[in-house]
């Protein structure tokens, strides 16, 4: 978990550009750190997007058949990845915000 954590907080402006914006793009291994990220936010994201998190980055299933999983269409998968990187990114800029408003005790 603190690995995650941790991982988090290293790509939080690029995260928060990426998931702000359509035409931008992550390698391979920001992509892995960043469903890492979403992952370990179940209680932000929600337990039904966490589990299409899942079944997509973890089990290799496609939005199809995700979609018929749950019973919904391949438009409404790609809907629930995307707010579920946006919940994280704005968690993750508000957070950094905090952080940088907080006054060093010196």
């Amino acid at each position: 978990m603190k690995v995650a954590q941790r991982d988090c907080a290293g790509l939080e402006g690029r995260f928060v550009s990426i998931a702000t914006s359509d035409g931008a793009r992550l390698d391979l291994s920001a992509k892995r750190r960043v469903v890492d990220c979403l992952l370990s936010q179940r209680r932000l994201i929600g337990h039904r997007r966490w589990g299409m998190i899942q079944l997509y980055y973890r089990a290799g299933l496609s939005q199809r058949e995700i979609a018929e999983i749950f019973g919904i269409n391949r438009q409404m998968v790609s809907y629930e990845f995307k707010q579920a990187f946006r919940l994280v990114a704005e968690y993750l800029q508000s957070r950094h915000r905090r952080g940088k408003e907080t006054p060093s005790a010196e």
